[in-house]
């Protein structure tokens, strides 16, 4: 399939003819402009239809014979002259089809010269291919109309071609061994080969909906060659010169005709038209939709005015021809814009009506010797036309064209008038009746036909004329610029820039939405035929991506390097060459190669560059000298026809041998990311060899500046992996040290917390406060406490005042001492008690803090444990999984060893079966032999018996032609005599009017009065009258005496003239039945042939069949050993996984035991019951201590309370003095507790302030590990830097650097690429450029103008840009307006922007360059404000049968709108998008003209900004615009006035029904 036509952008729209004309020296064929036709255009019989008749009736018709297939190697004919001879029928070709297959074939050309025609015999087997070659089978003809043809490829450029290569050179390989022997033939594949190496090749490009197929042929013969290659440039050429003769409604009429397969014949008389060149009722109805007459008039009114028609024309069959329903679609065309609102008609309503010449019509039928003048007055055969002054006061007054002079508008006029219309072919069919009723003659496709006059006079224009003018291309609204300054180097033009140039484009049905609003496609795989396509688009600058091919034999091209979507690199150079043969004027073609190819690789390719390009001289050689600052880039001119290489090239290629490295750092997939810099000295890296480290020695580590080097011829160099390794193994280390020691110091820490909180506990016990506390720990240290001192003391003061009422009492009490004293006595004794149980209860005090140490030193055990069990227990479990996974295996060897006894047992039976049917079908295949061979020698006998009637015609038929040469002859002799006798007739009636001369005259009278003698009269006079009438009577008699013979003469040549004339015909009448039954007999051996033929091929197939099954059979044989062998292999495998799940199992035993044993060890240790209970026994003896030393005071109070009972003085007394006593004892024992108490957080406290240093050790010793773990982890960047940087380092073969002009670099900063010269590029993505404007909008922008005055800068889209954007392209207008050259566009996704992009370059005939604004490489004025102001009048011939996702329903009429999408270039600026109203006519020409269909824009950079008219179809109902076509335009080229806008499809070219669409607006500009 072909992508595109060669007209694309400007080159796609049409322009009126002029009268000159030159297709092969045409002058030879034709007078002037009007007596052009084609079916005169001079072609050698041999290519011509071998029948007399047009090929309009016959073309189409399935089966009908142009003439016997021969083999690629003419046959030598002896009758040459003659066109119904069989060689010379067309000529012998090799069609390749579309699987790459070569098949033989014949083609020739219509008589009318209007059609090719192809024989489509299909050759399916080897049989076949012989038969064919000897001309034993007739042909069914494929019929292509040359108007579809786009253009004519020489050479092998498409994709049947590439097939047709691979598939054939497999074949050959392959079948060789099959076909080896063949009776003494030679091998076919061998001879595809040839064809395909020595013939001469070439392509036929041609519409087919929609899109572009090809006709790819191999003819064997050079001089059928040049004559086809001749004859087909010379008919495209006449026809695309009659096409533009043609008014627009009539070219959409001749598209619809042939793509409803309708063939355009000649018509010669009134006779019932065929049905292959006519149209019957349904299909008028049909044509009628399609040009949306069926919803305006409906289809009852329609088939009336049909019917009507074929009752004019008298026609028996209710058929219609070209011309007539031409003539029909005009007269309801008229009907249709009667009343209605289109401004064309308005415009013309305003032009008539002033015109300063009265107001005239033209007669259609009249003849220009007798042309008259009418006025209007209602006959249909009357135009309206307006005077040559009207029309240039219009194109003054609304066209603003004010250089229009009256001989330029009489010129336009007069190619006007030379268009056929309706009327024109009606009026010429009239004629060609005209001739053929006064004419029995067939006719004649040498003779001339009459001169076609033009309709109006030179100074008059009709209304059809100016409708169709307006329309034309000739009005668009573009207005390409003449010339352009290519001397200029390359960085002061746009470039017209495909991205991945090699990406399949997508196909679309005719009339298909190419692409919507948010729809896009990007596809992966790469076609040759995108860059074709992309060439004849206009692009200039291809981008293609190579790598390494399979074993590194080649370069590919593609998104990768997987060679199942990739192409090879010689193909696109293979591409590119091809263009530049064809178009050797073209302006440079830059070829930007991403490289991911390997030396080797890049040497490969540089070498198909140098042997395809370089070699040719299309290759434009730099300067080894790239450093050179005085670099200027090449001109267009200077490098017109040549390729320019971009890539990566070192700046001094002749600085040393070898390969020299350079940093592929910009790749597009990694060159989407930018951070702003402050200086050059913040840029890690930049592509120069300082910075790659050369000359600097060996890389022998990494710090934290980065690589370190050495100059020592023994130092060991180190590769960039291996430093990375290195330095990231120590930072793993170092940060694990880190990690550890933050540990220990988070730990030591929470302990000290601890201790503190435990310590203050304790003091509070004490009675002292926290702060009380902390402030007597700093004064003091580590002596014993002054607050304890002071207890101490005013203890001793109470103790002083207890005994002064002891001894008062006493005193008192002195009679009753020997009561008292007992009452001591027993006193004392309980206080002895009582200082027992005290001392028990410090000894229980002490055992019970021996007791708590020792659970806590259990309980660091168990967390010891406890990490040794976990790490038992998942080791246990890895092995365990290991073991399981092990068990697994072996199940499912077991598994597969069963199902393959399972199967070797079936395979066994296959085998079996296998081999009976091998037997069966090998009979049946000889019982079809059989029978194929007697059909054979029956078809042999019809053959003969064929070829002896055929004979028998043959001898009649030179009979016939020696007989008719024989009365030429007569006839020759009979007009030579009746010449003669003519002659003979004459003299004699000279010699009568002589005799009677001299017998009037009075000499001879005298004479004969006077008797003088003869004698005497000659004495004197010399002669006499006498003699000489005597004369003249000899010489009258002897002339009549041979009028005589020759009236003889003449009557026998008339009589055997008759004779042979009789003769003739009865010969003639034998040769008409000879011819019927020898056609009668070659049917008859035709149909043996196909029978015999069909039992061969059936006898192939069962043939085939048993082979087949032999394969199968043998295959079922390889399958029972192959799944012995299996099955073997399966028992070893289970062996093995046996014996490695016994060893897992095994393993995960040990490990499960020893992790049992641990937790076991863990269950003991963690056995806290013993220490808990000796803790709690001895808490339990210090509260039984304690509540013994209550109650031995409780006994001493008893003992008191007795005291008194007994003595009631001595009670009080005592009870006094026993109380005193008391308070003193519990005060002691308050006292010890306190010191107790004390002592305990004195302890606590200094054990928190030992662990709190330990904390502050190891957090210093934490932030040192961290540190140097930092300090790795950089120096490990570092390394990584240096590894990825060391990675895009490449090396760049001298061949290709020394091919390389400009290098491409990646941007930084502003100051480092100004430093650079000319030859080198950046690459920005588009996101990026935007970024770069916007953060600093005025410095970037004026840096970025600045470096591409000189500099070229590439955009590209980048992943992340589709991502963003819900599309594969961007606003190309953006980048230009800051100077970027090379705006890549996805031409894979076809989308608005790219429209714009595509539009741009229409400026200069889509060139593909176009001259920046002279303020983007120079100083410039500023470009002053302009207003702009569009009214979107109407849309005309809109494709209407498009074919998407959402297909239009049927019967829905289209609601067309008009969308204008204003780019501007600014930064940050949105488009301006403005949207037309509903149309008040619907349909495919929609009027929409409206008080709201007004659009008003400013624009202040005219030359940059484009405008979008794009036009969109509301009738889908979901809600969604469905787009139908567009065009974009350089507001720059706008044209005020009333002007049309070609329509495009998305691959930017005017096919299919886009060749008629186009939109109808007013401009107008204001300063």
């Amino acid at each position: 399939m072909v992508l595109c036509s060669s007209r694309t952008g400007q080159a796609a729209l049409q322009t009126l003819p002029t009268s000159q004309f030159d297709a092969n020296h045409p002058q030879q064929v034709f007078g002037s402009i009007n007596d052009f036709d084609i079916s005169s255009y001079p072609l050698p019989q041999n290519v011509l239809q071998a029948d007399g008749t047009s090929s309009g009736n016959q073309s189409a018709t399935p089966g009908r014979r142009i003439g016997g297939i021969g083999s690629p190697r003419r046959r030598a004919s002896s009758s040459q002259q003659s066109i119904s001879s069989v060689s010379s029928e067309g000529i012998p070709v090799w069609k390749i089809n579309k699987n790459g297959k070569l098949q033989a074939r014949r083609l020739a050309f219509s008589l009318d010269r209007r059609s090719i025609l192809v024989t489509t015999t299909r050759i399916k087997t080897i049989r076949g291919f012989f038969k064919a070659a000897t001309g034993s089978r007739e042909n069914e003809t494929k019929t292509l109309e040359l108007l579809r043809v786009d253009r004519i490829q020489k050479g092998m450029h498409t994709a049947r071609f590439r097939r047709a290569t691979r598939t054939n050179a497999l074949d050959t390989s392959s079948d060789r061994s099959n076909n080896s022997s063949n009776n003494g033939q030679s091998n076919p594949l061998e001879l595809i080969q040839e064809v395909l190496q020595k013939h001469k090749t070439l392509s036929i490009i041609y519409e087919f909906e929609g899109h572009f197929e090809s006709l790819d042929l191999a003819i064997p013969d050079p001089n059928d060659y040049q004559i086809l290659v001749r004859a087909l440039e010379g008919l495209i050429q006449m026809h695309n010169y009659e096409r533009n003769c043609k008014t627009r409604e009539l070219r959409l009429l001749q598209f619809h005709w042939i793509e409803m397969r309708k063939a355009l014949e000649a018509e010669t008389n009134n006779s019932n038209p065929t049905a292959l060149a006519s149209l019957s009722q349904s299909e008028f109805l049909q044509m009628a939709d399609r040009l949306d007459f069926l919803d305006g008039f409906g289809k009852q009114q329609l088939t009336s005015l049909f019917k009507k028609k074929c009752e004019e024309l008298k026609r028996k069959s209710e058929q219609l021809r070209f011309s007539e329903v031409a003539g029909l679609l005009e007269r309801l065309r008229k009907s249709q814009n009667l009343g209605s609102l289109d401004p064309l008609e308005y415009l013309w309503s305003e032009m008539y009506s002033t015109d300063p010449v009265p107001g005239v019509t033209v007669e259609d039928d009249a003849s220009y010797s007798s042309y008259e003048l009418n006025v209007m007055d209602g006959n249909p055969h009357v135009e309206e036309s307006v005077s040559t002054v009207a029309f240039l006061s219009f194109l003054r007054s609304h066209q603003r064209e004010f250089s229009k002079t009256l001989e330029e508008a009489t010129d336009l006029v007069n190619m006007l008038n030379c268009l056929n219309s309706s009327r024109s072919l009606t009026r010429n069919r009239r004629n060609r009746t005209a001739i053929s009723a006064s004419s029995q003659a067939a006719f004649d496709p040498y003779q001339s036909p009459p001169r076609r006059k033009a309709i109006a006079p030179d100074d008059r224009l009709t209304k059809s004329r100016f409708m169709d003018y307006m329309l034309s291309d000739l009005n668009d609204l573009l207005t390409p610029a003449s010339s352009m300054d290519m001397s200029r180097p390359l960085s002061h033009y746009f470039i017209a820039t495909s991205h991945a140039s090699f990406l399949n484009i997508p196909v679309h049905l005719p009339g298909a939405s190419s692409w919507n609003q948010f729809d896009f496609v990007v596809s992966d795989k790469a076609e040759v035929e995108s860059i074709y396509t992309a060439l004849y688009r206009g692009v200039r600058c291809l981008e293609v991506v190579a790598w390494d091919g399979p074993n590194q034999i080649e370069p590919i091209v593609g998104l990768s390097d997987d060679d199942r979507k990739s192409l090879r690199f010689r193909n696109c150079l293979y591409a590119i060459t091809y263009f530049l043969d064809e178009h050797p004027e073209s302006f440079p073609i830059l070829l930007k190669i991403e490289n991911h190819c390997s030396t080797k690789v890049q040497s490969l390719l540089a070498q198909q560059i140098r042997e395809m390009l370089g070699l040719q001289g299309l290759l434009f050689e730099p300067s080894n000298l790239l450093q050179d600052h005085n670099f200027v880039l090449p001109s267009p001119e200077e490098a017109r026809g040549k390729v320019i290489v971009l890539g990566k090239r070192p700046r001094e290629t002749g600085k040393k041998r070898g390969p020299a490295r350079v940093m592929n750092d910009d790749y597009d997939a990694d060159n989407d990311e930018w951070k702003a810099v402050a200086s050059p000295s913040e840029i890690k890296y930049f592509d120069d060899e300082e910075q790659m480290g050369e000359n600097k020695g060996v890389v022998v580590g990494v710090d934290a500046l980065g690589p370190v080097y050495c100059n020592d011829v023994h130092a060991i160099a180190r590769t960039p992996l291996q430093v990375w390794q290195k330095a990231e193994s120590e930072r793993s280390a170092a940060e694990l040290d880190a990690q550890e020691t933050k540990r220990k110091a988070v730990e030591l820490e929470e302990r000290a917390q601890r201790k503190q909180a435990e310590a203050f506990d304790m003091s509070k016990k004490a009675g002292v406060s926290v702060e009380e506390f902390m402030h007597e720990r700093r004064l003091s240290g580590r002596q014993e406490s002054s607050l304890f001192g002071r207890i101490v003391e005013e203890k001793s003061m109470k103790d002083d005042e207890g005994v002064e009422v002891h001894e008062v009492v006493s005193d008192i009490l002195e009679a009753s001492q020997q009561e008292y004293a007992k009452a001591a006595h027993e006193a004392m004794e309980s206080a002895k008690r009582v200082m027992n149980y005290k001392n028990t209860l410090d000894v229980a005090e002490n055992r019970l803090r021996e007791a708590r140490k020792d659970l806590d030193q259990s309980k660091n055990r168990v967390n010891y444990l406890v990490e040794e069990s976990q790490r038992a227990r998942l080791k246990a479990t890895a092995n365990h999984e290991h073991a399981a996974v092990a068990n697994a295996r072996l199940e499912r060897v077991r598994d597969l060893l069963k199902n393959s006894e399972e199967t070797s047992t079936s395979a066994e039976t296959v085998v079996v079966t296998a081999l009976t049917e091998a037997k069966i079908s090998e009979k049946r295949a000889a019982d079809a032999e059989a029978r194929a061979t007697r059909a054979f020698a029956n078809a042999a006998k019809d053959r003969a018996r064929s070829d002896e009637e055929t004979r028998k015609e043959e001898e009649l038929e030179n009979k016939v032609n020696a007989l008719l040469g024989k009365c030429k002859d007569a006839a020759k002799i009979a007009k030579t005599t009746r010449g003669r006798l003519d002659k003979v007739a004459a003299s004699l009636e000279r010699v009568n009017d002589q005799i009677n001369l001299i017998e009037n005259s009075s000499t001879y009278q005298n004479e004969l009065r006077n008797g003088a003698s003869p004698s005497d009269i000659a004495a004197r006079h010399g002669s006499s009258f006498v003699d000489k009438h005597a004369a003249k009577i000899a010489e009258r008699d002897m002339l009549t005496r041979s009028m005589r013979d020759m009236n003889e003469e003449l009557q026998a040549a008339e009589e055997e003239k008759a004779r042979l004339q009789t003769k003739f015909e009865e010969l003639n009448q034998m040769l008409r039945l000879q011819t019927e039954l020898a056609s009668k007999m070659r049917k008859v051996a035709d149909r043996s042939a196909h029978v015999a033929e069909e039992l061969a091929e059936h006898a192939e197939e069962e043939r085939e069949a048993a082979n087949l099954r032999h394969v199968a059979r043998e295959r079922a044989e390889a399958n029972v050993h192959n799944r012995g062998t299996h099955k073997e292999s399966l028992q070893t495998q289970y062996q093995e996984a046996k014996r490695a799940a016994a060893e897992a199992s095994a393993l995960a035993e040990e490990s499960r035991k020893r992790a049992d044993q641990l937790e076991k060890d863990l269950e003991g240790a963690q056995d806290f019951n013993r220490l808990l209970q000796i803790v709690e026994e001895r808490e339990w003896a210090m509260n039984e201590a304690k509540a013994q030393y209550d109650a031995a005071l409780q006994q001493r109070q008893q003992k008191d309370a007795l005291l008194i009972k007994q003595k009631k003085m001595f009670e009080v007394s005592a009870e006094v003095r026993n109380n005193a006593k008391r308070e003193i004892e519990q005060e002691e024992d308050r006292v010890r507790a306190i010191k107790y108490y004390h002592q305990e957080a004195i302890c606590a406290y200094d054990q928190a302030a030992r662990l709190r240093q330990e904390a502050e050790f190891a957090a210093n010793l934490a932030a040192l590990a961290a540190q140097t773990a930092a300090e790795k982890a950089k120096i490990a960047q570092r390394a990584l830097e240096y590894k990825d940087k060391m990675s895009l380092v490449v090396e760049i073969p001298p061949n290709l650097a020394a091919q390389t002009l400009l290098h491409s670099l990646r941007f930084f900063h502003w100051q480092k690429s100004f430093d650079l010269c000319n030859a080198h590029y950046h690459s920005i993505a588009f996101h990026v450029l935007h970024k770069i404007v916007t953060n600093s909008p005025d410095l970037n922008t004026r840096n970025l103008r600045k470096f591409t005055e000189t500099h070229m800068c590439r955009i590209f889209p980048s992943p992340k840009d589709i991502k963003k954007n819900k599309t594969a392209n961007y606003d190309p207008v953006f980048p230009w307006s800051l100077g970027c050259q090379l705006v890549s566009m996805n031409y894979s996704s076809p989308d608005e922007h790219l429209l714009v992009s595509e539009g741009m370059f229409r400026k200069y005939g889509s060139c593909g360059y176009v001259l920046k604004p002279p303020r983007l490489f120079g100083p410039g004025r500023k470009e002053g404000l302009q207003r702009w102001s569009v009214k979107i009048l109407g849309a005309y011939h809109l494709p209407k049968h498009y074919s998407t996702g959402n297909r239009r329903q049927s019967g829905l009429s289209m609601r067309p709108i008009v969308r204008l999408t204003l780019f501007s270039g600014e930064a940050g600026a949105l488009p301006f998008t403005f949207e037309s109203r509903e149309s008040h006519k619907q349909g495919t020409d929609p009027v929409l003209f409206t008080e709201d269909n007004i659009c008003t824009f400013d624009v202040g950079n005219q030359w940059i900004a484009m405008a979008s008219f794009t036009v969109w179809d509301k009738s889908i109902g979901d809600g969604k615009l469905q787009y139908i076509a567009g065009a974009a335009i350089p507001v720059s080229c706008f044209r005020e006035g009333y002007r049309s806008i070609s329509l495009f499809d998305a691959h930017h070219s005017r096919t299919g029904p886009y060749k008629f669409a186009s939109i109808l607006v007013y401009v107008s500009r204001s300063h």
